[in-house]
């Protein structure tokens, strides 16, 4: 007795199972182009330095540590931008006059920058009382 389309099943499961020459040669060629080995030598990755720009409110002091009890390295007067380098809490890491060292937040404020261009927008002049 004949099954109707079973002479297309085998057909298609030995061409699943053995594969075809087409598919033999293409796979030589795709191993053609892979390396015999990967190069050695290690990569430079460079991070990129990203800081955020802010103004200080008030005379603001610079310390060494991230606490009130820190040494005070400098005095920031008032209206200054200064870089933020890191937060950590209540503090941002800034650079003033050459120095490095740590100011409280709550006298630090986000400078504005315009839409349409990569530099910060310059400071207001604030109004007189």
């Amino acid at each position: 007795m004949r099954i109707p389309g079973r002479t297309a099943a085998v057909a298609l499961a030995l061409t699943m199972t053995i594969g075809t020459g087409a598919q033999a040669t293409v796979a030589t060629a795709a191993n053609a182009e892979v390396p015999k080995s990967l190069p050695t030598s290690k990569l430079n990755v460079v991070a990129a330095k990203s800081t955020i720009a802010k103004r200080s409110t008030a005379n603001l002091r610079m310390r060494a540590k991230a606490t009130t009890a820190s040494a005070t390295l400098a005095v920031i007067p008032k209206g200054t931008k200064l870089a933020v380098l890191a937060t950590s809490g209540k503090w941002s890491k800034v650079k003033y006059a050459g120095k490095t060292g740590w100011s409280s937040n709550s006298y630090l404020e986000a400078v504005a920058t315009s839409s349409n261009s990569s530099k910060p927008a310059p400071f207001a002049t604030p109004p007189r009382t």
